[in-house]
């Protein structure tokens, strides 16, 4: 997360991403809304939605289409 925020925000091309936080807390900052999480919460991110996290947490994260590398890309702002 600390990489991400040195460079930017981050966008996913190819699919969505549902975040459920297992534990902790943070903030998921979207070019146009902020929202804050914590334990138990749910947050879907759209594809070509651009965001970065500011967070200490564990999530677990299902996208559909499966995720892979090649269609997450980092933004410089």
């Amino acid at each position: 997360m600390e990489d991400i925020q040195k460079h930017g925000y981050c966008v996913n091309e190819k699919c969505k991403e549902l975040i459920y936080v297992i534990e902790g807390k943070g903030t998921l900052n979207k070019k146009q809304e902020t929202i804050e999480f914590e334990k138990g919460d749910a947050i879907l991110i759209d594809k070509g939605e651009i965001y970065y996290w500011d967070a200490h947490c564990t999530i677990a994260m299902p996208c559909t289409p499966a995720w892979y590398p090649e269609q997450h890309k980092l933004i410089e702002e």
